[in-house]
């Protein structure tokens, strides 16, 4: 999901816990994060997420998806054809 704080800020959330719509917005607007707005744009193992910045590290990965792996068995990231890109510039 990617969402929009009050402050304009981006956010990027990822969940590999299976969640139908409503109920993951519900829990996402419930948090503290002050979400004004926000899209889905992925679930299940085609769902990736990667962050490499600042001395963070990680890749996260997308699993269970209805009546296609109807498990948590994926840990990998799968090739995918869209991406989202942010790069940050030099510091100012």
């Amino acid at each position: 999901m990617i969402a929009q704080d009050r402050a304009g800020r981006i956010l990027f959330l990822f969940s590999r816990t299976p969640y139908e719509m409503a109920d993951l917005n519900n829990r996402i607007l419930a948090l503290p994060l002050g979400i004004t707005r926000a899209m889905h744009v992925e679930g299940g193992p085609e769902a990736s997420l990667s962050i490499h910045i600042g001395g963070i590290s990680s890749d996260a990965a997308g699993s269970y998806e209805t009546g296609f792996r109807n498990d948590d068995s994926n840990t990998e990231q799968w090739p995918i054809p869209n991406v989202l890109g942010v790069h940050a510039g030099p510091a100012k």
